[in-house]
């Protein structure tokens, strides 16, 4: 019922439902000293606060900082092992090329006198 109230109050009186204050104020007819006030406020919702945007914000920046520096660590790794890889490949070839001074196959001329 609150709520439809609030609803039709808006409509006619163009008000904001954030950070409302609402006094309701009873008086009973013949009673001395029978005012009663009830207030009600409704704050704003966290996800609308300055706080919770700066949080937001933060937190962004943090992740793209964490992938940033996970993607640089893996590229990193990447090129450490293709390095490894190169020198041993050289070490291979450098130790099979030392082993043979001879060509891996000789031709034998024929002679003419």
């Amino acid at each position: 019922m609150l709520i439809g109230v609030l609803q039709q109050l808006k409509g006619r009186l163009n008000i904001s439902m954030l950070n409302l204050e609402l006094t309701f104020k009873v008086k009973i007819y013949g009673i001395i000293g029978s005012d009663k006030s009830i207030r009600i406020a409704v704050p704003i919702p966290a996800y609308r606060s300055n706080w919770f945007l700066a949080f937001i914000y933060v937190a962004a920046i943090a992740l793209l900082g964490i992938i940033t520096y996970l993607r640089i660590k893996y590229i990193r790794k990447q090129e450490k092992n293709k390095t490894e890889v190169n020198k041993k490949l050289a070490e291979f070839e450098l130790k099979s090329s030392a082993g043979t001074n001879e060509p891996a196959f000789s031709f034998q001329l024929p002679q003419y006198n």
